[in-house]
């Protein structure tokens, strides 16, 4: 089935999570993530980061815990 083009540019509402550096390194090490910035604050600190920054699949992940991660999808009315 196509994605009706209306719905592009569609913005979601946004969503605040606390994070934890433990939670971080877990998930950046689980992933295979070499680069240190994303498991050593020092190496993320010297790297002009305040603290730990989340590694870009994090986010996905993290929408995969809702009860329904892809309701947002049938709200487009797309059906998968």
């Amino acid at each position: 089935m196509a994605v009706d083009p209306k719905v592009n540019g569609t913005e979601l509402p946004p969503t605040e999570l606390a994070l934890d550096a433990g939670r971080l390194k877990f998930f950046a090490k689980a992933i295979g993530e070499t680069n240190p910035i994303y498991t050593d604050e020092t190496a993320a600190k010297a790297a002009g980061h305040p603290a730990l920054p989340a590694p870009p699949t994090f986010l996905f992940a993290i929408e995969l815990e809702r009860p329904d991660p892809f309701d947002w999808v049938s709200k487009l009315g797309i059906d998968l």
